[in-house]
């Protein structure tokens, strides 16, 4: 952020001011990098700038601020106006779609992770690949397992993770499986490098296991992972009628077919009812009435549905009549 100041009048010689930077809901060394300093107006200069360095990280924060004060003038400047000015700060870390990034220091809660073994995976600062924390498998000892699990529907497409580990070499370390798979295999000293891998859509498990052999340990004895990114399954459009049989009268026994086209995601699911009632194994788009009778005559609903909502048609209205008759 670049703050300027102005000045009018005499420019001819170098004038300072002393300007203080102040937390208010933004903090120093969290969102923003600055110290309090003096400003230096260079002979003949009617401006001069404060520079604030803004920190970047990958936490949704709500809109910040802190101020910024000019005071204790000198070389003839003379201060007026409004000597504080506030800078706000809006947050533009939305994450990319599919994206866990550990940043609220700890396991996501309620969203299909879960750690397993003789100690669980935990959140820590110490080894991070971006931001503030990534994920640690738990402090095992010997011939102990920590393991990390994400299960979850996922879209189709390529998955990744940023890992690190720091074991002994061959004997101690991190696997990687893709519903029962094992897709990689990680020890010794390890820095951070990222792992892709393709992921079919609908239901996936992902396991990170951390091993350890029966004696010796090196280097930390752990393993990292951080930013972890899964395909978004697409978006379930929910059920719309675009077409539908009008009403209609049939004559006694010839034959009818009603039928509603519906766009949505699939599957679509259809149910046909008569007068409010479900025709049982009427769940199809089309409904036949063949060699019609006074019976099938009534009012006629068919309800589309599928996992985003249901939508239920207009009514129409089956009329049977006599064929005509010579006499």
């Amino acid at each position: 952020v670049v703050i300027m100041v102005n000045r009018s009048g005499g420019l001819i010689g170098e004038a300072t001011a002393a300007y203080t930077i102040q937390d208010g809901s933004a903090k120093v060394g969290e969102d923003y990098t600055a110290e309090s300093g003096v400003l230096t107006f260079a002979e003949g200069a009617d401006s001069a700038s404060i520079l604030v360095g803004i920190l970047e990280d990958l936490i949704e924060e709500p809109t910040e601020d802190f101020t910024v004060t000019l005071s204790d003038p000198s070389g003839g400047l003379t201060l007026v106006g409004e000597l504080t000015v506030t800078v706000t700060l809006v947050d533009n870390d939305h994450l990319e779609p599919g994206l866990t990034t550990f940043e609220v220091g700890m396991i996501p809660p309620d969203s299909g992770w879960s750690s397993s073994g003789s100690w669980p995976w935990y959140a820590q600062t110490v080894q991070v690949f971006e931001g503030s924390y990534a994920l640690r498998s738990g402090k095992i000892e010997d011939a102990q397992e920590s393991i990390l699990v994400v299960e979850k529907e996922t879209g189709a497409g390529i998955g990744y993770f940023h890992v690190m580990v720091s074991s002994e070499q061959d004997w101690d370390y991190l696997d990687f499986s893709l519903n029962g798979q094992v897709l990689g295999k990680w020890s010794g000293r390890i820095d951070w490098q990222k792992f892709e891998f393709s992921l079919q859509a609908g239901m996936n498990r992902l396991q990170w296991r951390y091993k350890k052999d029966p004696s010796t340990f090196a280097g930390m004895d752990a393993a990292f992972i951080d930013n972890v990114f899964l395909p978004e399954p697409p978006p379930v459009e929910p059920p719309a009628i675009t077409q539908l049989t009008e009403s209609m009268f049939v004559v006694e026994g010839e034959s009818a077919e009603l039928s509603v086209t519906a766009v949505g995601s699939e599957p679509l699911a259809y149910q046909w009812s008569k007068g409010g009632e479900a025709l049982g194994e009427e769940t199809n788009p089309t409904l036949a009435l063949n060699s019609t009778v006074p019976s099938d005559a009534g009012d006629y609903t068919v309800s589309v549905s599928n996992s985003a909502g249901q939508v239920e048609s207009d009514v129409i209205t089956v009329t049977v009549v006599q064929p005509a008759s010579i006499v």
